[in-house]
């Protein structure tokens, strides 16, 4: 059996709209948890905080570059410059995996020069 929670004193309709629901939820024996937006929790259920996950950028597979990647030769470079080293830094990530799946797995290296936020890649087999 649940245990009843002790519900704010209702001095406004939303204070007693949570008291009400409170008692409802009690008298019901679920397991819940509120968060007011000031904060204040009721309930016993354990909540685990929301996980926020970073956005991907894709604007990598919008820029057209594995024709290149695929018609390069043994030796051959190509370099793209970017605005920021965020984005050098994501786009050499996706490069990276496009060359290792079109020639592969240490047949090619990727750099970022990080004062001029240009990536290199080279083919080397």
């Amino acid at each position: 059996m649940t245990a009843v929670t002790a519900a704010p004193a209702p001095t406004n309709i939303k204070a007693l709209a949570l008291a009400k629901a409170l008692m409802m939820l009690d008298a019901s024996g679920a397991k819940y948890k509120v968060i007011t937006p000031d904060g204040a929790e009721f309930g016993e259920l354990e909540v685990k905080p929301v996980s926020t996950r970073k956005k991907t950028n894709n604007f990598a597979k919008d820029m057209g570059y594995i024709d290149s990647v695929r018609a390069m030769a043994v030796h051959d470079v190509l370099q793209w410059t970017f605005p920021s080293l965020p984005e050098a830094n994501a786009f050499r990530a996706a490069l990276a995996s496009a060359i290792s799946k079109a020639f592969g797995n240490g047949n090619s290296m990727t750099a970022v020069n990080k004062d001029t936020f240009v990536v290199e890649a080279m083919r080397l087999a």
